[in-house]
Formats: structure tokens, C-alpha cells, sequence
């Protein structure tokens, strides 16, 4: 039912989407925390990557350091910042995988016909599926590709979890995975 969702709310999940993953450390929430990360101090264990993500894009359009001309949310009246900011800071963290499960029991109870706060958890559980399998919908060599990036990036954190004599973290293990 399109009168469920309002072009704020699809304007939010778009940004929402584009900055996602902005300025990732290349390591996984489950490794900040155990290292005690500066991120994760910061965030206090809860969501750290989404949340640093979030910030780190505010940060780069509105901070004191920012680009003013990327600055597209000047021309919103402050109550609608507000409430856009509100809707983005909620798509980001909804990626963390920590609330999968509980998306996929969400989408089970609920019928398609969505109230708003519905019809917008439905959207923020698409952007997250669109996080978690990315890559699948491109040719088969463009997807091996980003595959092999992905497990790099994954066995480079179980070698520094294994240097700094930490559990390794599931999918990390170059000589298990």
C-alpha cells in the first residue's frame, strides 16, 4: 500500500542505503567489542560499525570539518532534519545482523497489508537483505570477485584475532572456512 510510506520515509531509506557502510574499518562488530575498540567505547557494544557509519556521514556533511556542498538536507525545514535524521540513523542500524532473526520472526507475523511502522520496518528488513547479498544479483565473475574481497577482509580480522589471541570469529578462520 503505497499511501503508507511518505517520500521522506523513501528519501531517509535511500540515504539510508548510500552511507551504510561508510568509512568501514574492514573488521566486524563482534571484533570491536572484543578488542575494546575505540568504536566500540564509543558506542558502548550496541551496533558500534552502524552507528560509527551513521555518524561518521553526518559528521562528513554537517560537522565542523563536513562539505558544505553535500549538504542536501539545507533546503528541509528543521522538524522534517529531524525526523529524516531520525529514519536514517534507523535503515543503518537495521543492518546490523545482530537483529536478523528477529526481522525474519517480524516478517512472519505480519501480514502485507503494513501499517506505516510496518510498511517502514518492512523497508529498513530490504535494505538489510540488499546489505546481506549484495553482490549475488551481478554476473556470476563480478560476484566471485566480491566474494574473494569479502573473505579477505574476513580472514585478515581472524589473523588479528589470532595474533592478539582472541577467539576467531565464525567465517574468519582462513584454515576452517
Amino acid at each position: 500500500n503505497n499511501n503508507n510510506i511518505s517520500t521522506l520515509h523513501l528519501f531517509s531509506l535511500l540515504v539510508g542505503a548510500a552511507i551504510h557502510d561508510v568509512g568501514h574499518p574492514g573488521t566486524t562488530n563482534s571484533f570491536q567489542m572484543q578488542t575494546h575498540s575505540e568504536l566500540a567505547l564509543i558506542y558502548n557494544n550496541e551496533s558500534v560499525l552502524e552507528n560509527y557509519h551513521v555518524s561518521f556521514a553526518f559528521q562528513l556533511i554537517l560537522g565542523e570539518k563536513g562539505y558544505e556542498d553535500l549538504n542536501f538536507f539545507s533546503s528541509m525545514k528543521e522538524d522534517e532534519f529531524v525526523q529524516c535524521r531520525k529514519l536514517i540513523t534507523e535503515a543503518v542500524l537495521g543492518t546490523d545482523m545482530t537483529h536478523h532473526f528477529q526481522k525474519i520472526n517480524f516478517l512472519r507475523s505480519t501480514s502485507t497489508n503494513f501499517s506505516e511502522g510496518e510498511a517502514w520496518e518492512f523497508m529498513v528488513f530490504l535494505l538489510h537483505a540488499a546489505d546481506i547479498s549484495g553482490s549475488c544479483s551481478k554476473p556470476s565473475r563480478i560476484c566471485e570477485q566480491w566474494t574473494e574481497r569479502l573473505f579477505r577482509e574476513f580472514f585478515d580480522q581472524g589473523d588479528r584475532e589470532k595474533s592478539m589471541e582472541l577467539n576467531v570469529s565464525p567465517l574468519c578462520d582462513r584454515s576452517t572456512t
